[in-house]
């Protein structure tokens, strides 16, 4: 404002609230004592009034109060625009006030997030890992992490998945699995000699207990019994015990007794020595007439005949 002699005052400041805007005719700008704000709203249209009733007096107030308002706005819409952007407000605690509060009719945009596409889990059980894969890929799902646990099932064959199949997940989620890790079977090693059982089940996987069990006959070394027995399922790292013959045979028996000396019929008791019977030998043995059979070990045979002491 221009005063006389040339001196030019500043004109008051509006108190924070909603004001025509200065740059965009129609809308409101909020004023917050010392700058503009960023929130807008329209302007709201002034009433209108009803049609003329016949016979009926209309009252001039309410066309003179619109006309005052309207009136109001405008000067306070130049005023506002006629004031320097950077103008400071004297009373800061009043600054302080009205900074810290935001407009009660500021309009609200309300953004509503896109919800994810959901997919529908498959029943992968039973499957093998391939065909595991395929079926998520076609429900728009991926593989995970595969864990590998040991069990009689066909090896590599699915026993569970991370996610419970006919549920929703997000498309592009990993669904994990639990394959199945066949477990072997024990080899037989029953009848086989020690180093051959010992050498099929440690090449297998297997920790060899053996002990022995002795035996009069039989094969030395021979397995009699192992346990798990052949066939078993069993996880390799696991003990397989055997019982391995330890045959000891017995001692000969003694040799018989002789009773009769060989070479003469009938028998002779075996003595150091024979004479003939009522001859002039001293014996301590005699005997009458006998056969000679083999190679006369007494000399009773003089003439060679094959009789002695015939007479």
């Amino acid at each position: 404002m221009l005063l006389a002699g040339g001196v030019m005052t500043q004109s008051p400041l509006p108190g924070p609230g909603w004001h025509p805007d200065p740059h965009h005719p129609g809308y409101l700008r909020y004023w917050d004592g010392h700058q503009w704000t960023q929130h807008t709203s329209a302007i709201p249209t002034p009433p209108v009034a009803p049609a003329p009733v016949a016979r009926r007096h209309r009252s001039p107030w309410p066309w003179l109060l619109a006309a005052v308002v309207v009136l109001a706005l405008v000067a306070t819409s130049s005023l506002l625009a006629d004031a320097p952007p950077d103008a400071t407000v004297i009373d800061s605690a009043a600054q302080d006030t009205t900074s810290s509060q935001a407009p009660s009719e500021q309009p609200v945009t309300v953004v509503e997030e896109a919800a994810e596409p959901e997919a529908d889990v498959p029943d992968v059980l039973g499957e093998d890992p391939g065909s595991a894969r395929r079926l998520l890929r076609r429900s728009g799902l991926t593989l995970g992490s595969i864990k590998r646990v040991w069990s009689k099932e066909p090896d590599g064959t699915v026993l569970r998945q991370g996610l419970e199949a006919g549920t929703e997940a997000a498309v592009g989620t990993a669904v994990s699995l639990v394959v199945s890790k066949l477990i072997p079977k024990v080899p037989g090693t029953a009848g086989r000699l020690r180093a051959a059982a010992l050498d099929a089940l440690e090449s297998a996987g297997y920790r060899v207990v053996i002990s022995t069990e002795r035996r009069s006959s039989g094969n030395d070394g021979a397995v009699l019994r192992q346990s798990p027995q052949g066939g078993a399922f069993l996880k390799p790292g696991s003990v397989v015990r055997l019982v391995v013959a330890d045959v000891v045979p017995p001692a000969p028996a003694p040799a018989p007794v002789a009773s009769c000396t060989p070479g003469y019929d009938p028998c002779l008791t075996p003595m150091s020595d024979y004479d003939c019977a009522g001859g002039s030998g001293d014996g301590p043995g005699y005997t009458g007439p006998v056969r000679v059979t083999g190679t006369d070990p007494y000399g009773l045979d003089n003439d060679g005949d094959g009789y002695a002491c015939e007479g």
